[in-house]
């Protein structure tokens, strides 16, 4: 494979030789995906795919293709990286994540301050526009997230 672009294929092509060398039994077990075939199963925002092993190959179930190499690198190093663990079902903050400072203030720019200029203290706009784009899902907390930043009745 000839590279053309360092930022994606360099990755993509290290990490193909480490999952070729990958003990499948040992990654599925570590990681809770089922490993049978010859391929593992595993479904990414609810598309499941089907990943073959030694030679890493994806292809979708149902006709769905992935193309992105970030995003097949993405499920190859968590084969050859991930944990499986139990849900907290907790909300938890940043701060409250292993290197959560680190995204932090990206988050707050990106987030937090861009919604604050958008919406100001228009809390309906802002409770429409978070129903539009996530069907109502942790509204409460976003909605007070708004007012305490843009120091509505705090």
């Amino acid at each position: 494979m000839q590279i053309e672009n360092h930022k994606e294929e360099v990755p993509f092509a290290h990490y193909c030789e480490r999952f070729a060398a990958l003990d499948p039994q040992e990654a599925a077990a570590r990681t809770g995906t089922p490993f049978e075939n010859g391929a593992f199963r595993i479904t990414l925002l609810g598309h499941p795919y089907r990943i073959t092993h030694p030679e890493f190959s994806i292809s979708g179930e149902g006709g769905t293709a992935l193309k992105s190499l970030p995003a097949q690198t993405f499920l190859m190093r968590w084969l050859l990286e991930g944990k499986q663990t139990a849900g907290s079902r907790d909300f938890l903050t940043f701060r409250e994540m292993p290197w959560g400072e680190l995204y932090i203030q990206p988050f707050t720019g990106r987030v937090l301050q861009r919604a604050a200029f958008s919406f100001g203290t228009r809390l309906e706009a802002f409770r429409a526009a978070c129903t539009a784009t996530i069907r109502g899902h942790g509204l409460p907390g976003y909605v007070e997230a708004l007012r305490l930043l843009c120091g509505a009745g705090a």
